[in-house]
């Protein structure tokens, strides 16, 4: 589907709200509800409907750059401790 051709469905459940909201009565006195959603994502792809989905692909995003920072993080402190205790020793052989 390319360019400004529309489909029309069936929502059975969705969690964004709706953009515009119209009411409609006909002569019988059927009432309808037509909602109009935006950038609505229809799909069966799960990695599709990951990465469309933004707040928990920005929060994926943000826990794996914390995690991967917490990894580096570790290992500097434990490669300065290492350097640290290997000065350390180096020191007490030069004296001895």
């Amino acid at each position: 589907i390319s360019g400004n051709t529309s489909i029309t469905t069936r929502i059975v459940s969705i969690a964004a709200p709706p953009v515009r909201s119209f009411n409609y009565e006909d002569n019988a006195g059927n009432k309808f509800e037509q909602l109009v959603f935006k950038h609505i994502t229809v799909s069966s792809n799960a990695l599709a409907r990951f990465f469309y989905n933004t707040p928990l692909f920005v929060g994926t995003l943000a826990g794996v750059v914390a995690v991967a920072a917490a990894i580096i993080i570790l290992i500097a402190r434990r490669k300065k401790k290492a350097a640290e205790t290997e000065a350390g020793e180096n020191v007490e052989t030069k004296t001895k």
